[in-house]
Parts: structure tokens; C-alpha cells; sequence
């Protein structure tokens, strides 16, 4: 099914008012939940302009705290809201399960009040908060939602049939009728919102307990007259909330007078606004040292504070704070990932004592040392236990142990409260086998590791495996090849045409030598010249590339015939970074023909090591050397004999070879 462009997925809720479903965008991909007015309802004309009066509302708003809309839109005579979807739970059904902590209520509580605050500086009134239009998302985060019956302050008067009377403030109605009045202000959702509070704070059970002549017994099926008896019992002005300290030993009393006082049946006795609760509750938690605390939420994202072992600096998100607990203690959970875990009272005994000090215990992995500040550190017993006190305060602490890595942490010690510390420490990692060098040096050059597997080569995609080589980095040298003509008396090659100086250029590739002098070369050097198939896969890698760097050409990559890449005839080795290998070897294609080992069967066209026809890779920079010569499956032929001009070379060893020639450490590019 689907509602304009959106296809409908499942519904997630009903209400008397309206239906609302699980959709999908397909133009972002992403969900959406589609509000539709309940079937009998869609000719109400009351009806139809609440459902549009929410549209308008809502679209005046942009916070975090309060649902958004993306669109209205009618189709076949039905009207239809389109608004943020919050992957959660209702607030409803989290009272269900029970007395919510006052910890996690506060959090809740100022979600719903930075909500509201930014509702009624919009000049709007909700009038209709209730658990059930509390959204809250996967990371416990509230959202206020459902204005149907929300109206700006100017805009009053309006009938209100829709609203819960449960939450509904005594101002709303007239005394003599029990009706609404026309005079109302923000402190009528402060009033609702004083009543969820209280109802989160005790559970659902908890609640209905407490208002039991309100609610009918499991038995009876009068539930038509609950929200008769609500509206006597928010009519009375003798009746009164009981202070949740007389109902809930665990609500602190800070946080029982806050809502006493929002929960007050005459306004003017109420919080004149939002921002004087919101006051209230930061100056409470700041003399508790509640502000930074956190505490283990399954429900929301409230990342716990992470020790590095083997940091040498205290956590990124600051100290450590502690939480309070219904005995005054404070306990932090403080994890590391993998290894053992280890669960730590912290306590200083050689810290001197004073009437400020604090109780600590420590259990941890016997042996295990702690250095407090600059205390000279102490172990923890065989019995897994250290006690001793603290003056309040932070403290740095290290600890240690010879099987795990080292773990420091920053606390910041609250005073006159037990303090508890819980950490892990983390088994030290065996050490890793040596990894061989992605690059050797040699005298000749550096050369690359090309490591053992499967790779695609020739122009059909077959496939074949190699063991790992190393192969030269770039082209041989000028000035390489000098060295090996002074130390063998090897005759020096003749001059290019182009350049009667190029030999004396030391980072040109050398250029005029055979097949043979490459091989003569290579045995000086301690190497060897490379196969095709070891060229192949050192310029293309594995996955079948056409040029080393990828499949489409780029003349910028390489220096192939003609000047369109900066260069007439040959550039220095190594010119072209931006067309290097997977492996890092430069100069694969263009620059200069390559000689490898292999012999070629001109009868066959294939690698053969019988005859005078020699295989050369690579391309060249020569006039009539395309893109196509250049690509990494091609290959040309030579007599080895021939000393081309356009021709040089690069080395391979094999890789034990390599590694066994590495003395000390390897050094690595």
C-alpha cells in the first residue's frame, strides 16, 4: 500500500484521534511514520482541523527534544501527516515496566523540558502531554510528539474533547461545569508534566496503587468511570499529590519538592515557566556532583568512561565521576576491552589520614602494583584486597601488572562518600610474528615485495600463483649501471642519439643493453631478471588491471610516445608516482621497454627459453608507442643480443633470498 510517493510499511500505534504507520521514503531511504485520522473521524470538521492545526504547529518547530513533520499530504479524501520517525518506545510503555530510576527520570525529564521550552517561546501550548506522546528514541533520548490538540496562547477557547483528563490541569475547567476554561497558560503542561514525572517515578503499578480509589479493581469492568473520578479528584482543591519521598524511599528529596511543586493545583504556586525548573534541577545536581555522572542505562547511549591501558594521559572525556546510590556509595565502572576482568575498590592506605578522608577498598588481581600520585606504589594482597582512605580530590593512579598491559586513570574522589572503582586490565597481546619489509634497500636500488597468491594475467583473465619475490622499485640506473661497469671492467653502453652526455645523468634508466648485459647485471647485483609472469603481476597486481594504475589510461601516469606527458624522450626514474603499481614500482608502463627472462617462440608467440628472441614488458617513450603497447599483458621481442636504445631493465630476487641477505634490522621505505 502505499500513501503518495511513501510505501507503507506496518502500523506502530492507534489512539481515539488517529492511526500511525511505519513508512518508507524511497526518495532518501529512509523511515518515516504516517499519522492518518481514525476512520470515524475523517468528517469531523473539529477533527480535520485539529490533524491540521498539528501540521502547522509542528512545522514551526526544529528541536531535538520534539517530534518534526517532513510533509502533509491528502489522498482520496484522508489527510495525512508525514513526521520523523523515532525507532523506540512510548514513555507509556516504559512506566510499564516498573519505577523508573531517579537518575534516568532526570535525563528524561530534562529531554521533555527542553522540549516544552522551546514550544512555548514558539508561543504554543501543548495541552496534551501524556506518557504516550513520550517518545523515546534508541538511545533513550525523549521526544515530545502528538499536537493534535496544541494551540497558540492567543488562539484559546478552543474545545478540548480530546484531552486526557488524567494530566489535565484543574485551570482547564470550570469549576461549576467541568469544563475548560479560556484562561490558561504554560503552567497547565507544567502541572501534566509534574504528573508523568510522579508516574515515572513510581511505575505504573506503583501509580495506580497510590490513586486505587481512582482505579477500578482488576475485576470490575468500570473503567468508563476513571476519567469521571479524574476530573473530581483535579476539580478538589482539598486533594494533593503525596510527596513521592512519603511514597518512594529512593526519590531524593531535591528532586520529590521539584515535582511537588510543579504538581501544585493552584498556578500561582506552580513554576511560572519551564526555565525555572530546568534552574532548579542543574543547581541540584551541581551541589550533588550529579552533573557529569553516569550510569549503566541498557536504554540509552551513555558510554561509560574507557580506560586505555598503557595511555599515558588521563581519559579523553575527563575524571572519572562517581554515582550516587540509594546508601550514599559511589560506584564507576570503568572498561577496557578484552582480557581479564578485574574489579577494584580503590584505596589509598599510604595516603595520611584526616577527618576529610575517604573509605576505599581495593580488589584486584593479586600482584597487581598501584602508584597513586607520587606515593611509592603498593601491591594488591594474595587475597585480592587493599583497604585504606583517600583524602577527596583527584588523584592519578597507574596500575600494573607483568601479564597486562599498564592502565591509568584520572578520579576525582567525592567527599564524605565510600568510593568504588571497577576496571579491567587487558592481557598483554602475544607479540606478532615479523611482518617481511613491503621495501628492502640495496646497493643497486630499492625493490619492493610482491607477496605470494593468485593473480590474473594475459589478455583472456586466466589465472596462476606465484610465490612472493622481491622486484626493483624503478628501472635500473645510469648510475647503478656505472658501478657495475668500473667494478667488472663491463664496457659502458653507447650514447643514445638524443644525448651525448645520458650516461653521465645518474637517475635516468640505462638504456643501449642487451639482453645479455642485463643478465650480466643482474649476477653482479646478486639478483636475477624477472619472469613475465612475475613482471605481469608485480605491474597489475591481482586483479587483472589493465595499467598499474587501474583500468582507464591516463596520460599524466606514464611517459609513453609523443610530449602530451611532459617528456620528448626519457624522464628520471621514478617521475611518475601517480602511475605506480599496487606493490609501489614505478615506471611499469612507459619510460623504457623492459627485459625479462623468458625467451619467445615465434612460431607459438609464447615464453620459451630456447632461441635468441628475448620478451621485453612495459612500453616505451619511442614515437608509435601507444597506450595499448603500454598495458600490463603486452609484450614485445628483441634478439638478447640487440642493444636497443629504447630498452632497459629491473632486477627480481627471490624472496628468501631477500630476507636471509637482511642484516640486523630491515629497513623498510
Amino acid at each position: 500500500m502505499k500513501i503518495g510517493k511513501y510505501e507503507i510499511l506496518q502500523p506502530v500505534g492507534r489512539g481515539g484521534m488517529a492511526v500511525v504507520h511505519k513508512a518508507l521514503d524511497p526518495d532518501l531511504d529512509r523511515f518515516v511514520a504516517i499519522k492518518e485520522l481514525a476512520a470515524h473521524l475523517r468528517s469531523d470538521e473539529q477533527a480535520m482541523a485539529a490533524f491540521r492545526q498539528e501540521a502547522k504547529l509542528l512545522a514551526q518547530l526544529a528541536n531535538p527534544n520534539v517530534v518534526s513533520i517532513h510533509n502533509i499530504l491528502e489522498q482520496d479524501g484522508h489527510c495525512y501527516l508525514v513526521m520523523e520517525f523515532v525507532e523506540g518506545q512510548t514513555l507509556t510503555d516504559l512506566i510499564k515496566q516498573g519505577p523508573i530510576p531517579p537518575e534516568r527520570v532526570v535525563r528524561i525529564l530534562q529531554d521533555i523540558l527542553a522540549g516544552l521550552d522551546a514550544i512555548h517561546k514558539a508561543g504554543i501550548l501543548h495541552r496534551d502531554l501524556k506518557p504516550g506522546n513520550i517518545l523515546l528514541d534508541r538511545d533513550g533520548k525523549a521526544k515530545i510528539s502528538d499536537f493534535g490538540i496544541a494551540e497558540r496562547a492567543e488562539d484559546q477557547g478552543r474545545p478540548m474533547d480530546f484531552l486526557s483528563v488524567k494530566y489535565m490541569a484543574p485551570e482547564l475547567y470550570k469549576p461549576s461545569e467541568a469544563r475548560q476554561s479560556t484562561s490558561i497558560d504554560p503552567r497547565a503542561d507544567i502541572y501534566a508534566l509534574g504528573i508523568i514525572t510522579y508516574e515515572m517515578l513510581l511505575g505504573d503499578k506503583g501509580f495506580r496503587s497510590e490513586f486505587q480509589n481512582i482505579y477500578p479493581a482488576e475485576s470490575e469492568i468500570k473503567k468508563s468511570e476513571v476519567p469521571k473520578k479524574w476530573i473530581n479528584w483535579q476539580l478538589d482543591m482539598q486533594q494533593r499529590f503525596r510527596p513521592l519521598i512519603e511514597v518512594n524511599e529512593k526519590v531524593p528529596t531535591t528532586l520529590s519538592g521539584i515535582v511537588d511543586r510543579m504538581t501544585a493545583k493552584d498556578p500561582s504556586l506552580r513554576y511560572p515557566d519551564v526555565g525555572a525548573i530546568l534552574t532548579d534541577l542543574k543547581s541540584w545536581r551541581s551541589m550533588e556532583h550529579l552533573e557529569k555522572e553516569e550510569d549503566s542505562d541498557p536504554d540509552r547511549t551513555m558510554p561509560a568512561a574507557t580506560l586505555k591501558p598503557g595511555a599515558k594521559s588521563p581519559p579523553p572525556k575527563g575524571p572519572v565521576k562517581p554515582k550516587e546510590t540509594a546508601k550514599t556509595k559511589s560506584r564507576v565502572w570503568l572498561y577496557v576491552g578484552g582480557g581479564v576482568s578485574v574489579l577494584i575498590f580503590l584505596a589509598f592506605l599510604l595516603i595520611p589520614s584526616s577527618p576529610r578522608s575517604v573509605d576505599f577498598k581495593f580488589m584486584s588481581l593479586p600482584g597487581t602494583e598501584a602508584k597513586v600520585d607520587d606515593y611509592r606504589p603498593f601491591k594488591i594482597r594474595d587475597d585480592g584486597t587493599f583497604t585504606g582512605r583517600v583524602p577527596p580530590g583527584k588523584h592519578h593512579v597507574i596500575f600494573s601488572h607483568e601479564k597486562y598491559e599498564p592502565l591509568e586513570v584520572t578520579v576525582d574522589v567525592p567527599p564524605k562518600r565510600r568510593w568504588e572503582l571497577t576496571a579491567e586490565l587487558r592481557e598483554l597481546a602475544p607479540p606478532e610474528p615479523p611482518r617481511p619489509p613491503a621495501v628492502i634497500k640495496t646497493p643497486t636500488g630499492n625493490m619492493v615485495l610482491v607477496p605470494e597468491g593468485e593473480f590474473i594475467y594475459g589478455n583472456q583473465g586466466r589465472k596462476t600463483t606465484l610465490p612472493a619475490f622481491y622486484i626493483d622499485e624503478t628501472e635500473v640506473t645510469n648510475g647503478a649501471y656505472r658501478k657495475f661497469c668500473d667494478q667488472t671492467g663491463h664496457p659502458y653502453p653507447e650514447k643514445p642519439p638524443w644525448d651525448a652526455q645520458y650516461f653521465d645523468k645518474a637517475q635516468y634508466p640505462v638504456v643501449n643493453v642487451s639482453w645479455n648485459d642485463a643478465v650480466a647485471f643482474a649476477n653482479w647485483a646478486g639478483k636475477r631478471l624477472p619472469t613475465e609472469l612475475e613482471w605481469e603481476k608485480a605491474a597489475r597486481g591481482t586483479d587483472g588491471r589493465l595499467w598499474p594504475w587501474g583500468n582507464s589510461f591516463d596520460p599524466g601516469r606514464a611517459n609513453l610516445g609523443g610530449e602530451q606527458d611532459g617528456y620528448l624522450y626519457t624522464a628520471p626514474v621514478g617521475s611518475f608516482s601517480s602511475g605506480k603499481s599496487p606493490y609501489g614500482a614505478l615506471d611499469m608502463a612507459g619510460n623504457v621497454w623492459e627485459w625479462v627472462s623468458d625467451g619467445y617462440d615465434p612460431a607459438t608467440g609464447q615464453p620459451a627459453n630456447l632461441g635468441k628472441n628475448k620478451i621485453m614488458k612495459g612500453g616505451a617513450f619511442l614515437p608509435g608507442i601507444s597506450a595499448d603497447l603500454a598495458r600490463t599483458f603486452v609484450k614485445g621481442k628483441r634478439s638478447q643480443t640487440e642493444r636497443p636504445s629504447g630498452v632497459g631493465f629491473r632486477c627480481a630476487k627471490d624472496f628468501a633470498t631477500a630476507i636471509a641477505e637482511q642484516k640486523g634490522p630491515m629497513t623498510v621505505k
